[in-house]
């Protein structure tokens, strides 16, 4: 749980996040005691398990994902309220989406798309039906057009 601070320590701590974002961080790597963050890799899928979203998405009011497409030109974004419940692996967004994890479905939670790219975060398996707990950040590039894809957790 992170302790209260006043409002003015919560104006500065933004304005420190607004800085931090410019980094490059690592896939999963805790950005603030609020804010994780995970980068697509180029054409490859980057798994998120249940236990790194526990923390920020497994309470009452959840957690916000969003989801960042870009290249030096364009920019397409999605972003979801996420919750997710400890037993049976169920999860939830908002606007309204029930759903549970290795449950043989492949649900799109969240999904950018263009400029001949794609970001998805996603509950399936990598070419197939979910079939194992956890996520997907799911990232094809045109490698002529470099991008990137971030998904950031706000608790």
């Amino acid at each position: 749980m992170r302790p209260d601070f006043p409002v003015v320590s919560r104006l500065f701590s933004l304005l420190a996040v607004g800085a931090l974002v410019l980094s490059q961080p690592v896939a999963g790597e805790s950005v603030t005691q609020s804010r994780l963050r995970f980068v697509g890799l180029p054409n490859a899928n980057l798994s998120i398990t249940d236990t790194e979203l526990a923390d920020f998405c497994r309470d009452e009011d959840g957690c916000t994902l969003t989801l960042l497409l870009s290249n030096a030109s364009v920019t397409f974004v999605d972003a979801q309220r996420f919750f997710l419940n400890a037993t049976p692996p169920r999860w939830a967004t908002v606007p309204i989406q029930n759903s549970s994890d290795n449950n043989g479905g492949a649900p799109q939670i969240l999904l950018a798309t263009g400029g001949g790219h794609t970001c998805v975060f996603t509950d399936g398996e990598p070419g197939g039906p979910d079939d194992a707990l956890g996520f997907r950040l799911a990232f094809a590039m045109d490698i002529g057009n470099p991008a990137t894809c971030v998904m950031t957790v706000i608790d």
